[in-house]
């Protein structure tokens, strides 16, 4: 049995549950044709606690293969990666702005997903404008602009 997956499936399943209960007691779902403001986390923990429920399920019933012990510990430091950078990323996502707090994000995870410089830059930068073009004209929402505001004045 590998008892690091099954900690880290527990883990993925009780921040689901958590997420559900927050967004469903303190956000509200709203409705189908006019969601409220927990709708999208809550889809977000469900489908989180699906799959934790489903490693839990692989984790110990199903044998892993020889040799796996140094991707799983290679897997465990990205995904410290891909936490950390998630955590910067809210934490910059009003002060900079969407377009260059989510160009950033997108940056990282490619590269840190062997992708060459060049073609992270440019996946970063088509990501972000089909985004920006998606949330800001299509859906008319307002996205954080950040310092950049002192430039529209």
């Amino acid at each position: 049995m590998r008892f690091p997956d099954l900690w880290t499936s527990f883990f993925c399943l009780a921040t689901g549950i958590f997420v559900c209960v927050f967004s469903y007691t303190n956000l509200g779902l709203g409705h189908l044709y006019n969601p409220g403001s927990g709708l999208f986390p809550f889809v977000t923990g469900s489908v989180m606690g699906v799959l934790s429920i489903f490693l839990i399920w692989k984790t110990l019933f199903l044998k892993g293969k020889r040799g796996e012990n140094k991707k799983i510990k290679h897997g465990y430091s990205k995904a410290a990666f891909v936490m950390i950078s998630l955590l910067c990323y809210g934490l910059l996502f009003d002060p900079i702005g969407f377009d260059l707090s989510t160009f950033m994000l997108v940056l990282f995870l490619l590269k840190i997903s062997a992708y060459s410089w060049k073609k992270a830059i440019f996946w970063s930068v088509i990501i972000v404008g089909a985004s920006h073009i998606t949330f800001q004209s299509l859906l008319e929402l307002n996205l954080p602009i950040g310092f950049l505001k002192m430039l529209h004045m």
